[in-house]
C-alpha cells in the first residue's frame, strides 16, 4: 500500500510554531460503503501521539475531529511514524 500521509499546522498557540500535526493511514476498510481509515498521528509541539479512525475521507477536518473530541487511543510515543519531525517538514511545504 502507498503511504497516505499529510502535515498541516492548526495555528492553534501550543508553541512558538503553532501546532504542527503529522497524520499517517495505517488502514482502510470499507463500512457501510464509506472508507473508514485508522490512522496514527503525531502532534509535535504538544508531545501527544494516537490512534484514531475517520470516515469517508482523510483529511484535515476529519483529523482534528477525532483529535479535538478526544476519540483517539494514546500510543505515548511515535513509533507508528519513524521520523514525524522529518514527515511534517516534507509534507507541510
Amino acid at each position: 500500500m502507498t503511504i497516505i500521509a499529510i502535515a498541516f499546522n492548526t495555528g492553534r498557540g501550543y508553541s512558538s510554531e503553532g501546532q504542527r500535526i503529522v497524520a499517517q493511514v495505517l488502514t482502510i476498510e470499507i463500512i457501510g460503503g464509506q472508507p473508514a481509515y485508522l490512522f496514527a498521528f503525531a502532534d509535535l509541539d504538544r508531545h501527544i501521539y494516537g490512534r484514531a479512525t475517520c470516515y469517508g475521507k482523510f483529511d484535515q477536518n476529519n483529523v482534528m475531529a477525532a483529535y479535538d473530541a478526544g476519540n483517539y487511543a494514546a500510543t505515548w510515543s511515535d513509533c507508528d511514524i519513524t521520523d514525524a519531525a522529518r514527515d511534517y517538514r516534507e509534507l507541510a511545504k
